[in-house]
């Protein structure tokens, strides 16, 4: 009778709750009086379900629907901390594989407890025990390794390191929690060092998985599951720690068929350190930079080369020495030939350039970036570069290369703060590559705002276009 529930002795509940986890397997749900005995009595649920729970892993059973009621107390946390704490620090150090499903789960809940110093001081007297299983101490030194990176992260690397069996419990352990859900380092703590030891480790033993998903899942399937996720958490890190284990994480040859995945993480990292690196200036600055002294940040160092750029470009047809001249091969009478190189056209440019930059401001043709890519132009100052990219009005990769070389290759660099410049010398003697939709644009003006409608808004508030134009004032006259 539901309405005689409560009237039952403490010892009742008990004995009912113990029945129902030892006997679960003929219920198809969770009965009402279960249900009604956690939510009233809850401390006592918790301790029947701690007591079956190690009943169970003692007598060697894998699992005990009890782990089900504590893993439930979500509306009363610290008793659930404390009773997860209880049962790890009776987990027998023999147990057997069928229980580390129970271990695991043990492990990630306490992983979310606020206070972590009674977990690390339990895992300090667990990892002590000379009798402990390798298998158990593996998932041991992974919790041990998150809670406190410091403490745990070179035991976890020498250990798990040394044999095939240790990196698959491993393996066993990620394989127990929601692998999207990202690890629970505790606060602000640096924690790339420990995703690097993950990575590497497992990376070594398992290769990305390229299945359609259909079929039997296997152990390498999840782990490289796992190894994606943990790439894509270090990618998302902004800081020096995370910088610093994906540089060394890329070269490592043991880790080659995971290269692109790293590269591309590496490349997002730049990104996210990038914008996390982001200073305001302060009015020193400001006023530095009001009278043509050094910029304040990378944006104003992109500014200042654009508006340097904007005005040589204007140079080359309006003043009276006919720069112009220099873009050009002539013939015997001085007549415009042949539109010159690539590389002659921005050499001509750079000499220009670096007479009008302030004091501080350097300049250098075919800047490195990262992974060894290089842009046509550095310009640079303090901690800050701007990449310029040039082609010319003939070049194959016309419209494409503003995504492909200047945003996707270049400004991912930190030191750019996500700033670039795309320049095209307009020579006008045809030879246009037809535009992925629309019309060729008929005049150096056209070109420069279709490449400007190229840029999603985000773009286009750090990408600048210059088109420069190179005619003769008067075709082919001397």
């Amino acid at each position: 009778d539901p309405a005689r529930f409560m009237d039952l002795t403490q010892h009742q509940i008990e004995t009912g709750l113990a029945f129902y986890y030892c006997t679960a397997v003929g219920f198809t749900e969770t009965p009402a009086w279960v249900t009604e005995w956690i939510d009233s009595v809850p401390e006592v649920a918790a301790d029947v379900a701690a007591r079956c729970t190690l009943s169970a892993v003692q007598h060697g059973n894998g699992y005990s629907l009890a782990l089900e009621t504590i893993r439930g107390l979500e509306g009363h946390l610290p008793l659930k901390h404390a009773t997860v704490l209880r049962l790890l620090r009776g987990f027998p150090a023999g147990a057997g594989l069928k229980a580390s499903g129970t271990l695991d789960s043990l492990l990630w809940t306490a992983l979310t407890c606020p206070d972590r110093s009674a977990f690390l001081d339990l895992v300090g007297e667990k990892l002590s025990l000379k009798s402990m299983g390798v298998s158990q101490r593996v998932r041991w030194l992974a919790a041990g390794a998150i809670a406190a990176p410091e403490a745990h992260g070179a035991e976890l690397r020498a250990f798990v390191g040394k044999g095939q069996r240790r990196v698959r419990a491993l393996a066993a352990f990620f394989d127990s929690r929601d692998a999207l859900e990202p690890l629970p380092f505790p606060g602000q703590e640096p924690c790339g060092p420990v995703l690097e030891a993950f990575i590497a480790l497992m990376g070594r033993s398992f290769a990305p998985d390229e299945s359609t998903g259909v079929g039997t899942v296997t152990v390498e399937m999840t782990a490289a599951g796992h190894i994606r996720h943990l790439i894509q958490q270090l990618a998302s890190l902004p800081g020096d720690d995370a910088l610093r284990a994906l540089d060394s994480l890329v070269p490592d040859p043991a880790l080659a068929h995971w290269h692109d995945y790293l590269e591309r993480a590496r490349d997002d990292q730049r990104v996210v350190h990038r914008d996390a690196a982001y200073r305001h200036p302060d009015l020193v600055h400001f006023h530095r930079l009001l009278n043509d002294g050094e910029p304040a940040n990378a944006g104003d160092l992109a500014a200042l080369v654009h508006d340097r750029l904007t005005a040589a470009v204007s140079r080359l047809r309006t003043t009276n020495t006919d720069e112009w001249r220099q873009y050009w091969n002539e013939d015997r009478w001085g007549r415009p030939k042949k539109r010159k190189h690539e590389d002659s056209c921005r050499d001509a440019l750079l000499a220009l350039l670096r007479t009008m930059l302030p004091e501080g401001v350097d300049a250098q043709p075919e800047g490195q970036y990262a992974g060894d890519k290089r842009s046509d132009i550095r310009v640079a100052c303090r901690d800050w570069n701007v990449p310029v990219e040039i082609k010319r009005d003939d070049n194959a990769e016309l419209w494409s290369a503003i995504r492909n070389q200047l945003i996707g290759k270049y400004t991912r660099d930190i030191e750019t703060g996500g700033y670039g410049i795309y320049l095209v010398f307009w020579f006008g003697e045809g030879g246009l590559p037809h535009p992925p939709t629309g019309w060729r644009p008929a005049t150096p003006e056209e070109l420069q705002a279709r490449l400007e409608a190229t840029l999603t808004e985000d773009e286009a508030l750090k990408i600048e276009v210059v088109v420069a134009d190179v005619r003769p004032p008067f075709p082919n006259s001397p």
